[in-house]
């Protein structure tokens, strides 16, 4: 099966997804970050300990978590977006992206330009009209944003696990520009 043959479909993640969930962050963090982080902290969060907060999250309803998977039901990327918790850093935008991945396997087929209109979709839905996404500085991905119209909105140091990582916000004024963009 060639990847023209297969078909996505976009859902909101439920409990039943916490496990694929975690695997897919799993892999999307460790293919994403190698030229960031060191390996110890990559591999610092076990799969397990990745189940039960995704799980936490999806039954807290803390924000947005969809979820595409392809007509086998094999997940294939997601989406996490939440209520900016630090709008002065970024100009104060509504939510932000917080994890966005696709399977390596799954890249360049428009899963992540469609998880995240999706995301921008349900955002608006909640009245989130600004949002932002945080990328480390170094990340391969970070490109994307920008070529779906995001602009650079600010730059600072986090503490990952005890080593300093410069993070790197992009944002969008309006959820309407990733509609119809």
């Amino acid at each position: 099966m060639t990847p023209s043959d297969l078909t996505f479909t976009l859902r909101p993640a439920g409990p039943e997804d916490a496990l694929n969930i975690a695997r897919l962050h799993t892999v999307g963090w460790d293919t994403t970050n190698p030229a960031v982080l060191p390996i110890e902290v990559l591999e610092n969060q076990p799969l397990e300990e990745r189940r039960a907060g995704w799980l936490q999250w999806i039954t807290d309803g803390r924000g947005i978590l969809l979820l595409t998977v392809d007509q086998y039901d094999r997940p294939s990327g997601f989406i996490c977006l939440r209520p900016d918790l630090h709008p002065e850093d970024t100009g104060h935008f509504d939510a932000e992206v917080t994890h966005h991945y696709v399977a390596p396997e799954r890249q360049a087929m428009g899963l992540g330009r469609r998880l995240l209109t999706a995301g921008a979709r349900a955002a608006r839905e909640r009245g989130w009209h600004r949002l932002a996404v945080r990328v480390f500085r170094g990340n391969p991905n970070a490109g994307f944003y920008l070529h779906c119209g995001a602009r650079l909105v600010a730059e600072r140091t986090i503490d990952v696990d005890g080593v300093p990582v410069e993070e790197i916000a992009y944002g969008w004024a309006d959820t309407a520009d990733l509609l119809t963009g």
